[in-house]
């Protein structure tokens, strides 16, 4: 592609700052494109360029991403520990859209391991950052982002304010990944509000445009929460089918948090249908990738399933 030959050129013409921007942006594409490994190979180039030429300022960009990418796959840590070193730079240089950039994704680390108070804040200084620079579709960003932790923390009314104003940025941006995303955020509120014709035409749009756009992450995440629907709706059959279609797109990306929140969705499902055994250990492999990977689910369905029953021995 092109920004492969981009990267070729300045590398014939030794032009270090030329390629290691060039393979910052193949990383942001790939990230795009769910080649997450693909994604990690160019940032990292990109950033080691930028450490051996001392331009300081250029590392931040090819950070921020590799936080990006690396929460995507689940490595908080290695997330947390890219994004803290992007924000320190960008507060050197007194960038405010990457410090902006930052303290959103921030949000997001925090918020998968269910640190919601950390989340919340960080959100809230990317918001009135972005509102500061006037930049729109960062603002829909956090406004989305802080919808979120309030249905996840029970505030369903405040939640839907937030998440109506992000939906109304996108849209009037026209932007199709970030309508599809508050749409799910929206279906998951209906949902827990009990309103479930609502919560199935939203899910449904965003299934729409997941698969017209090719976000096969999302598609994924959308099929999950279309699956706890189905099952709220006493079609516990339908569910299993959404959550191991769901199972599949996140195999074929190599995403671990959703791999264990379809397992979870099967065992659910299983075990509505009154399939205790499969159920159980579908909920059991769930557990074992959330706790592997730090996730905030870990602790709930560790406390739901209890300490494992010990192993028969013959008399």
């Amino acid at each position: 592609g092109a920004l492969e030959q981009a990267v070729t050129l300045s590398r014939y013409l030794r032009d270090a700052g030329g390629e290691s921007a060039a393979l910052a942006d193949l990383g942001v594409v790939r990230y795009a494109t769910d080649d997450f490994a693909g994604a990690i190979s160019a940032l990292e180039q990109s950033l080691a360029l930028s450490q051996a030429s001392g331009d300081r300022f250029g590392q931040g960009f090819p950070l921020l991403q590799l936080g990006v990418v690396r929460c995507a796959i689940d490595d908080y840590p290695g997330s947390m520990s890219a994004l803290e070193r992007a924000l320190e730079i960008y507060a050197e240089f007194g960038n405010r859209i990457g410090i902006a950039n930052v303290w959103c994704n921030i949000g997001t680390a925090r918020r998968l391991t269910g640190d919601y108070s950390e989340a919340f804040r960080a959100y809230e200084q990317a918001l009135r950052l972005y509102r500061d620079l006037g930049h729109r579709l960062g603002t829909a960003h956090a406004l989305n982002y802080l919808g979120l932790i309030q249905y996840l923390t029970g505030n369903l009314s405040a939640s839907l304010e937030l998440l109506t104003q992000s939906l109304d940025i996108y849209r009037e941006l026209d932007h199709a990944n970030g309508e599809a995303s508050v749409l799910v955020d929206l279906g998951i509120r209906s949902r827990l509000a009990g309103d479930y014709y609502g919560a199935a035409g939203m899910l449904e749009r965003a299934l729409a445009i997941y698969r017209d756009i090719g976000n096969q992450m999302g598609e994924a995440e959308a099929l999950n929460h279309a699956g706890d629907l189905q099952r709220a709706q006493d079609d516990a059959s339908a569910a299993l089918a959404s959550h191991q279609r769901a199972l599949d797109l996140a195999r074929l990306i190599r995403s671990p948090r959703t791999q264990a929140q379809s397992l979870e969705g099967i065992g659910r499902s299983q075990l509505a249908l009154g399939h205790h055994v499969p159920g159980t250990a579908a909920l059991q492999q769930a557990l074992d990738i959330y706790q592997r990977i730090g996730s905030a689910e870990a602790p709930r369905l560790a406390a739901e399933l209890g300490p494992p029953e010990p192993a028969s021995t013959a008399p």
